[in-house]
């Protein structure tokens, strides 16, 4: 059984969800879309993903205060995150940024563009780390961390 990278996206668009859906498994990703924030937040504490996408303007949480739970959690904070808004202004991108986004693409995009930077996130995130529960060693860098 091949090992697909799991890529979780939130948009309260069905129509994003759905192209996010297909092309994303064409491009041999797992993918796992939610309408909110919250579903999001939970499916996540159930099962990390590889790489997260995050619309900006959402029921609920919005995909700033998801970002920020994402990065103040140990064990979510080394998740690359993608943020996909129709706000493109410089300063929504730069605050995104700022909060620990790994990336900003505007609305409306190509899902080429958007498959490319998923795969560049993906090659800069692999690790030289292994986690066990609370535990991780970090071969880069030599350090052993334990949470909790």
């Amino acid at each position: 059984m091949e090992n697909k990278r799991l890529i979780y996206a939130v948009d309260d668009e069905q129509s994003i969800r759905e192209v996010y859906s297909y092309a994303l498994k064409n491009a041999g990703f797992e993918i796992e879309c939610f309408q909110n924030g919250e579903e999001f937040l939970s499916a996540l504490s159930a099962r990390k993903c590889d790489i997260a996408i995050l619309d900006i303007m959402l029921d609920g949480l919005d995909g700033y205060e998801i970002l920020k739970a994402m990065k103040s959690n140990s064990q979510t904070s080394d998740i690359p995150v993608i943020m996909v808004s129709a706000k493109s202004t410089e300063i929504d991108k730069v605050r995104g940024l700022d909060l620990g986004a790994d990336d900003y693409l505007a609305k409306p995009f190509g899902v080429l563009e958007l498959v490319a930077r998923i795969n560049a996130k993906l090659r800069k995130s692999q690790k030289s780390a292994i986690a066990y529960k609370d535990v991780r060693i970090d071969d880069s860098t030599h350090c052993v961390i334990i949470s909790g």
